[in-house]
């Protein structure tokens, strides 16, 4: 048996190649001729040198779409000497050659001569070769072909390398003897600690238990243990044990198992003028919600109170009174009118214009001085 020799596919043999791929038909390989002489086996070759005899039990079978697996033997009594041999067609066409200077095999009388070679082709060809006998194939065994193998060693199995080689049960079972003993004998070794929170734990030469304890809902609660772990039960236990609520002006609030809020009311303008509501709280709008706070008119309300500011100014002729009306009318009365601080003891004409009298919606104005004078007013009441 010979593997993987290189045949060369003659110029004859490659045109009916390219044909039969034309019309989508094959080739037949229908013999095998024999030689003892030593040739070089070129392309141009159309009859194999000095050939004794041919072989017509020829089988064959694409094992891929490049590769032919062909088998061909003799178990006649005759005796030979083969260099070369040359595979031919149907139609007596030389298809492929193959030679060497030294013997590729010898028959005895006795012996059944096998040949066995793969022949490599260009992808897509493999699959327009046909044989004439296929009473016997001997295919390499592969994944998806059934076929001859070799039996592995036990060094090749061992090694697990070789994708080629069959292996025994025996030889297998001796592999995992060696594997799974020496991964046994490691784990024995081997030991599962625990730190923290876990206990337990050993060699591995039985089952081992890890243990991590819980904590109860109380103990969660009492955040005095360091040796157990909280779980969602107990985690529950403290947002319901633990609450938010409001006090004072903050209102709302609950227990931890939703999201909770807490509210300040806000005071309104009427709030911050009445100033009787204690469980709302001032913020700067309602402060500045008095009348007059925002500085647009000449008077405004005491926060928080009920007294009211006003300023008016204006002018007044020299040895006059007139009255001078407000801004608005106080709700009850005027306490208290001064009129540029004015003072009465000196001469006419350094006197200042002064209040000589007021209520709730003007204050009337006297001017001592034989000059005009400006005055300014500020009036306090309720």
């Amino acid at each position: 048996m010979s593997d993987g020799l290189p045949l060369k596919i003659t110029n004859a043999g490659r045109a009916a190649l390219a044909a039969a791929i034309a019309t989508a038909t094959a080739v037949t390989i229908a013999q095998v001729g024999l030689t003892a002489a030593a040739f070089f086996p070129a392309p141009t070759i159309v009859a194999l040198p000095a050939e004794f005899g041919r072989l017509a039990a020829v089988s064959g079978v694409a094992i891929g779409d490049d590769v032919v697996h062909m088998t061909a033997q003799d178990s006649t009594d005759a005796e030979y000497t083969v260099r070369g041999f040359g595979l031919y067609l149907s139609d007596g066409t030389l298809f492929a050659v193959y030679g060497q200077d030294d013997p590729i095999f010898e028959k005895a009388d006795v012996s059944t001569l096998l040949i066995a070679v793969d022949v490599k082709f260009a992808a897509g060809e493999a699959a327009h070769i046909e044989f004439g006998d296929t009473s016997f194939i001997y295919p390499p065994a592969t994944e998806t072909m059934r076929g001859v193998a070799e039996i592995a060693t036990q060094a090749e199995t061992d090694a697990g390398a070789d994708d080629e080689r069959i292996v025994t049960p025996k030889k297998l079972a001796q592999r995992l003897v060696a594997v799974v003993g020496g991964v046994i004998g490691d784990l024995w070794g081997r030991h599962v600690n625990t730190a923290g929170l876990a206990t337990g734990g050993g060699d591995l030469s039985v089952d081992r238990t890890i243990t991590v304890p819980r904590a109860s809902g109380a103990e969660a609660i009492s955040g005095l243990l360091d040796d157990r772990a909280v779980t969602p039960a107990a985690l529950r236990a403290v947002l319901l044990d633990r609450e938010i609520v409001g006090g004072g002006l903050a209102m709302g609030g609950g227990d931890l198992l939703a999201d909770r809020i807490i509210t300040v009311n806000r005071a309104s303008a009427a709030d911050a003028i009445a100033g009787v509501n204690e469980d709302v709280a001032l913020t700067p709008r309602a402060l500045w919600s008095f009348p007059g706070a925002d500085g647009a008119t000449d008077y405004f309300q005491i926060p928080g109170t009920s007294w009211w500011i006003m300023f008016v100014d204006g002018a007044i002729s020299a040895n006059t009174t007139i009255v001078v009306t407000l801004p608005t009318t106080f709700p009850h009365y005027c306490r208290l009118a001064v009129v540029n601080a004015g003072r009465t003891d000196y001469a006419s004409q350094d006197n200042d214009a002064f209040a000589s009298s007021w209520n709730a919606s003007s204050v009337t104005v006297f001017n001592p001085s034989d000059a005009a004078q400006n005055f300014w007013i500020m009036a306090v009441g309720r």
